[in-house]
């Protein structure tokens, strides 16, 4: 299966009021190669530095934003920074049609999590972390990223989220 995607956009989101906010949008960037199965796009968002990194193994692909500076906080957009979600909105152009969504809850971290395993074609996206840079295979490291499958205005999308106060003390 081929497939076409682009990460789109940061967004604050307040699921108490279920109002949204933009953070930070894709901008072009030029690819570096890293090695032999790495590509960073530096400086790829408006607004906020931050990179998308990619990372290609026998088995996978993973998509990396690396936060180079702190996002504003909740409280400028208006937000209780308690009730407010960081999002990562990943565009999938002309997705497979057999894409399946299964409930999942990942246990062993601190607190369990209710997360979503998505099979699109013949791929798993599987569990994400935020903030586990540099921490090897140990998957539990970091703050657990719970994700959604939408369409939008006829757009496919990966909503890939993390509750703001549980990332807030990795944030500089």
């Amino acid at each position: 299966t081929r497939l076409k995607i682009r990460p789109l956009c940061l967004v604050y989101y307040d699921f108490h009021t279920r109002e949204h906010a933009l953070i930070a949008e894709l901008k072009d960037s030029d690819g570096l190669l890293l090695g032999t199965n790495q590509v960073i796009y530096p400086d790829a968002f408006t607004g906020l530095r931050a990179d998308v990194r990619y990372t290609y193994r026998k088995s996978g692909l993973e998509q990396d934003i690396i936060l180079r500076q702190r996002p504003p906080l909740p409280e400028a957009y208006g937000f209780n920074p308690m009730t407010t979600w960081l999002w990562v909105l990943t565009e999938f152009i002309d997705p497979p049609a057999d894409v399946q969504v299964a409930r999942q809850i990942r246990r062993g971290w601190t607190q369990s999590t209710v997360d979503k395993i998505i099979r699109v074609g013949g791929m798993t996206i599987g569990h994400g972390s935020a903030f586990g840079l540099g921490l090897g295979q140990n998957r539990r490291a970091g703050v657990p990223v719970e994700k959604h499958w939408a369409v939008m205005d006829g757009r496919t999308f990966l909503i890939e989220e993390v509750s703001f106060h549980r990332i807030v003390s990795n944030l500089r």
